[in-house]
């Protein structure tokens, strides 16, 4: 669209172009006219600029108001729509995918709750769990939250408001990664035997995004 912009008159007519645009529609070739009988109608330097608007118009607008639409009719099954009217697109942005801020897991510790805990042993291998998990690097940080929680940031009010909240498994099978259960905000961890093994597998889980079908 650049190119048409700058283009001689000469060079607007060697393009050959029409008020139409081809469009791949499940695998297969589709022509759809920009006005109405766009087809027969040839671009040329003195409207050019129509067609570039009605172009972009199309691709980003009328071609997606379907999907828009989609979206919008199931988004209020769940939430009133005039709810969001409060609210700016960067705001609601933040609400639903977070902050893009430094994760406290020390806060986060506060408000995970750890299951199976049966022993002295457990108890410590938790604390070197949240050690552990507090050495990684911002990126590795992010893919450890992405892999409970489904989102590599934190909730904007804190993760005290986290729903549900996140939750600890100890499992016995040392065999296994580490895996989660994103709907339920739930780490399945299993006891390994040394902390360069909890280190190095926690590792691999979160870069591999191990889940559902790894546990």
């Amino acid at each position: 669209l650049k190119l048409l912009k700058r283009c001689a008159p000469h060079e607007v007519e060697a393009l050959d172009l029409d008020f139409s645009v081809i469009i791949d529609d499940l695998g297969l070739s589709k022509k759809v006219e920009l006005k109405k009988d766009g087809t027969n109608i040839k671009v040329t330097a003195d409207n050019r600029m129509e067609y570039i608007q009605l172009y972009v118009n199309y691709f980003l607008s009328k071609r997606l108001a379907p999907m828009t639409a989609a979206f919008r009719n199931g988004l209020r099954n769940v939430l009133d729509l005039d709810w969001l009217r409060m609210f700016s697109p960067l705001e609601l942005s933040m609400l639903i995918g977070g902050v893009d801020l430094e994760i406290d897991f020390n806060e986060l510790k506060k408000f995970t709750t750890v299951h199976n805990i049966k022993s002295e042993h457990d108890q410590h291998y938790m604390d070197l769990f949240w050690l552990v998990i507090n050495e990684f690097s911002p990126i590795d940080k992010k893919k450890f939250l992405k892999f409970i929680t489904g989102c590599p940031r934190p909730p904007i009010m804190g993760f005290k408001t986290l729903t549900p909240p996140m939750g600890i498994q100890l499992v016995h099978d040392v065999d296994k990664l580490p895996t989660a259960a994103t709907c339920m905000n739930l780490l399945k961890l299993p006891l390994y035997q040394d902390t360069d093994t909890l280190r190095r597998k926690l590792a691999y889980a979160i870069s591999a995004n191990a889940g559902f079908e790894l546990s």
